[in-house]
């Protein structure tokens, strides 16, 4: 599902990982939950930066406040790129629905990595105008298989999200009139995830990372007429060379 579970990028990329350019090529397989569509297999690069305050992950740009020794709680400022947008071209099922564009938050971000698990909570709101609305994820993180020397890494997370939804899975009255589907408002919504990530550093020069996800679509998500599903399942798998 692009808006609920839709890889981002930043949450797959370690510092521990990174140096502080890395550039390579991934495979995402979003899962898109809008009647008459498919799940598109998509090649993109990535170019990665990442510095003692500034970082530059896929479609976020991140600012520390602090955090910046291990174990330590990290506060940060970010923009991302939201890319959940719809294309009524691609379904044959939505004539009379418009575009749902991609749009631009900017969020605050606290991580703290304790002995059992990493705690992260992170507050976004749309700067872009397109729907002007909130995000808030609480998520726990914890490493379940890892090398000694950390040259490769097993993650398990669980995330809970809320999230204003009526933008993109909502039916307005100009579509109700343009269309077969009735009015519908999908409001703000909880959801419910799992992911299942990793990276393998094959030497000092190339690493592996991947990504699984699974989420569980709310009620308000699942019984709007331009939706067709109940989870949303998407993976990411990439090659990162470090300069």
């Amino acid at each position: 599902m692009k808006y609920l579970a839709l890889l981002s990028f930043s949450l797959l990329f370690s510092p521990i990982l990174l140096a502080q350019w890395s550039a390579g090529v991934a495979t995402i397989f979003p899962s898109n939950p809008y009647l008459g569509t498919d799940t598109e297999i998509k090649v993109l690069p990535i170019i990665t930066y990442e510095g003692k305050r500034f970082s530059w992950r896929g479609p976020s740009l991140a600012y520390k406040l602090s955090g910046f020794e291990r174990g330590e709680p990290s506060i940060a400022l970010s923009v991302n790129l939201a890319p959940n947008e719809l294309d009524i071209n691609d379904s044959d099922k939505l004539n009379g629905i418009k575009d749902r564009d991609f749009s631009f938050m900017f969020g605050v971000n606290y991580s703290h990595t304790l002995d059992f698990a990493t705690i992260s909570v992170s507050l976004e709101t749309d700067i872009s105008n397109r729907h002007q609305g909130q995000r808030a994820v609480v998520g726990l993180e914890r490493t379940l298989f890892t090398h000694p020397k950390r040259e490769w890494m097993i993650n398990l997370g669980a995330e809970l999200e809320y999230l204003y939804a009526d933008y993109y899975f909502g039916v307005d009255a100009d579509e109700q009139n343009n269309s077969v589907y009735s009015q519908y408002e999908a409001g703000s919504v909880l959801a419910l995830g799992f992911t299942l990530s990793g990276y393998y550093q094959i030497n000092k020069q190339w690493n592996m990372v991947a990504n699984l996800r699974w989420q569980s679509l709310p009620s308000d998500v699942k019984n709007s007429p331009i939706v067709d599903g109940s989870v949303a399942v998407n993976g990411f798998f990439g090659l990162l060379y470090a300069f």
